[in-house]
């Protein structure tokens, strides 16, 4: 078997990521010559549909029909090259650039006649087994045992009925659960670092204004010596947080996620072998998914591996409010509105400057969402997005991250952008979602939570100024 002798670039081993989550149907297997047969790559098994993305960072060398079936080939420093073979779209041209988890194509099928992706790889001219130049996988250290609590419910009487349920030999597969409204629980969910990241406009110096930081992870279980707060200004100290003004939440998005990073290490020398879990409010989703989008590198040394990202009203689909600044600087009122705001806000009022590079980065279809619709999240991440019905801040049908799971919280509080992080509901789904419990089965909220957010986009985008709607409507902005 030929292929096995050969020789790997140090640089290429261990730098690939799966390029779908899905379990494998047919391996590698090498070709005893040039002409003889074999399979040149894996197949995956997956659903016609299922995302595909790029295994590492690269430059697209074919994107196109071959026989009437579409593939895709990108070219990886040292000579590697990879090919995603008969899909059913494409997102990507030849000469693209794309980043590692940058979104190719949509699987159609592996081979005639299969549902799934053929994935492979060469080094020169010769195919190589794929598997050999994935990461670092550690299954043990992908487990964390949930703690035991047996919880009554209308379906499971007792302990006793419950040991006695019928099950399926052999399954993996768990029906939903209904989520437990929590006040704190009397455990963590896991053994993980907590750090939260607050949204646009709160405040840590001279007293904490953020609804991520009060009263914050520490609701969920988490003990106060594992939990930490992102500072927008940088971390210092011992607890890695530095008191900064509502100002400094105005920079730009990257920015922000770069001085994540920066805390992240800090974070992961202080507790070295753990892992994070993200929870972040409002704008702090963006930063987060922007730090596991396009900051974060799966094979950093010094970074801590972020198990579980939860955002709260995040606007992932953008925000409407921060959508309407081009809008109003159209025309001469417009531009005195966003001059008057920008003004008050730079004089310490809570509303955010509609004219910082924050806001423009957070508007529905910027430079910055749209580069992130474009790349997967950071491989290895579990994402839980939660909206909440009753919010005209970030309505619950802009909170999704794509291809991740997603809830909609029954409504709660005045203002719900703020009352989602204090929701017992919210922290219901989340905590059984970082205990690794199971997804919690979709309720009513999920169906009308996200028609009532359509409505609240729809006014909004024919309203053309957010700020006389937050008059209006007497909430406060968000912090």
């Amino acid at each position: 078997m030929f292929l096995a002798l050969v020789p790997l670039p140090a640089r290429a081993q261990g730098s690939l990521i799966p390029p779908v989550d899905g379990a494998l149907s047919e391996r590698f297997d090498a070709p005893a010559g040039p002409y003889s047969p074999g399979h040149r790559g894996v197949d995956y098994s997956v659903p016609t549909g299922t995302p595909v993305r790029a295994a590492a960072a690269a430059t697209v060398r074919f994107a196109g029909s071959v026989a009437g079936d579409l593939f895709v080939t990108i070219l990886h420093p040292g000579g590697i090259e990879t090919t995603y073979s008969q899909l059913g779209e494409l997102e990507v041209k030849a000469g693209q650039t794309v980043a590692q988890g940058t979104w190719l194509g949509k699987v159609s099928r592996a081979h005639e006649g299969v549902t799934g992706l053929h994935f492979g790889v060469r080094f020169g001219d010769d195919y190589v087994d794929p598997l050999t130049l994935m990461g670092w996988i550690d299954v043990g250290e992908a487990i964390h045992l949930a703690p035991l609590i047996w919880e009554p419910s209308q379906h499971v009487p007792s302990p006793l009925a419950a040991a006695l349920a019928p099950t399926t030999a052999g399954s993996h597969e768990r029906s939903c659960r209904e989520a437990v409204p929590r006040l704190v629980p009397v455990v963590p969910p896991n053994d993980n670092v907590a750090v939260a990241v607050a949204g646009i406009g709160s405040k840590t110096r001279g007293g904490v204004s953020a609804d991520m930081y009060e009263p914050g992870p520490e609701r969920l279980g988490y003990p106060a010596g594992r939990v930490y707060r992102f500072s927008y200004a940088g971390p210092a100290g011992a607890r890695l947080h530095r008191p900064y003004e509502r100002t400094d939440t105005y920079g730009d998005i990257d920015g922000a996620a770069r001085r994540l990073k920066a805390m992240l290490k800090a974070v992961a020398r202080k507790h070295p072998g753990r892992d994070v879990d993200l929870l972040a409010h409002s704008q702090g989703g963006i930063v987060a998914r922007t730090y596991l989008t396009r900051t974060a590198d799966a094979f950093e040394p010094g970074l801590p591996r972020v198990e579980h990202l939860v955002t709260f009203s995040s606007p992932h689909s953008g925000a409407p409010a921060a959508g309407e600044v081009d809008e109003l600087a159209s025309g001469a009122t417009g531009r005195w509105l966003l001059r008057e705001a920008s003004e008050r806000s730079a004089r310490g009022s809570p509303l955010p400057d509609p004219l910082s590079p924050a806001v423009m980065d957070l508007g529905p279809g910027s430079e910055h969402m749209a580069a992130l619709e474009r790349q997967d999240i950071l491989f290895g991440t579990r994402v839980l997005s939660l909206g909440i019905p009753n919010d005209v801040i970030v309505p619950a049908d802009r909170t999704r991250v794509p291809y991740e799971s997603h809830r909609i919280v029954q409504p709660a509080g005045v203002n719900g952008h703020s009352a989602v992080v204090s929701s017992a509901h919210a922290r219901g789904i989340a905590y059984d979602f970082l205990r690794g419990a199971g997804v919690s089965c979709p309720g009513p909220w999920d169906t009308w939570g996200r028609h009532l957010g359509r409505a609240i986009s729809w006014t909004e985008a024919k309203l053309g100024d957010a700020y006389r709607l937050g008059r209006i409507v007497g909430l406060p902005w968000p912090r």
